[in-house]
């Protein structure tokens, strides 16, 4: 009977553990580092799990967003379409915030370069590009989640925590009750 018990319990507080795990950054087109040297058409983010409609990404460089053309989001795959234009040169961050299966926001970051050769020709061009050519939205910059990699962070961990322990001494009252009524059914 304690062995049943015993295993009941763990069961229980294993469940509000497995849980507080949330869906993380599996892989992605661009990937992280990753050194571009031909023309982006689409990023594409795939996640651990099923992620929910509402999540989105938008792309930054040189202080500036980048407009997406379309963002789908199919199952685990967060996808956005870029403009039919040439990214410039330089580094570039997709800066993606999803609603995880659990129902948190989670937010993070891909870094990546655009190393495109330039040919002599298109240098003189490239040298002053026309602002109509580069689709920008120009935005105030958007603040760096506090993720060092593309491991996926929930916004807080204390609340997600504290919801954790009071499950778990809900467990175990509830665990301790049933034990005294089965032992005084005996």
């Amino acid at each position: 009977m304690k062995k049943i018990l015993a295993a009941f319990i763990l069961l229980i507080l294993a469940g509000p553990l497995s849980a507080q795990a949330h869906t993380g950054l599996s892989s992605s087109n661009p990937a992280e580092g990753e050194k571009i040297s031909a023309p982006l058409k689409e990023i594409t983010l795939i996640f651990e799990t099923q992620i929910e409609a509402g999540s989105t990404m938008v792309l930054a460089g040189a202080g500036q967003t980048f407009t997406l053309d379309e963002i789908m989001v199919s199952g685990d795959t967060l996808q956005g379409q870029l403009s039919e234009k040439e990214l410039p040169n330089g580094a570039y961050e997709i800066q993606w915030t999803i609603i995880g299966a659990d129902g948190h926001p989670i937010k993070g970051e891909v870094g990546f370069e655009v190393a495109m050769e330039i040919d002599s020709s298109e240098a003189a061009i490239e040298e002053s590009p026309a602002e109509e050519d580069i689709p920008v939205e120009k935005t105030e910059p958007i603040e760096k989640a506090a993720v060092s990699d593309t491991t996926a962070q929930p916004e807080s961990k204390e609340g997600s925590l504290m919801g954790t322990i009071l499950i778990s001494i809900l467990a175990i009252a509830i665990a301790g009750i049933a034990y005294k009524v089965f032992k005084m059914k005996k």
